[in-house]
């Protein structure tokens, strides 16, 4: 007597208990690829609300530091070294 430990189906037949082995571990694929998609469609739409936050954050302060500094950004090397 043969189990599958998938789907819990009994065979006497080894045969139809490697086919339906097969078949189920496909189905268990398939399904967990359908989950994975679901979640990472959920979290597209979480990280894309994240990263619009922060390009209106960082636009925002570009905005006042054009305001107090004019145009000219500022140059890396002066940032990182003060020369």
């Amino acid at each position: 007597m043969y189990k599958c430990s998938i789907c819990g189906k009994e065979f006497e037949n080894l045969n139809d208990y490697v086919s339906d082995v097969a078949f189920c571990a496909d189905e268990e694929r398939k399904r967990q690829d359908a989950l994975k998609k679901d979640a990472l469609a959920k979290d597209r739409s979480r990280r894309e609300e994240e990263l619009r936050k922060a390009e209106s954050h960082y636009y925002k302060l570009l905005q006042e530091y054009k305001k107090d500094y004019g145009q000219k950004r500022p140059d890396p090397f002066e940032i990182f070294f003060g020369f």
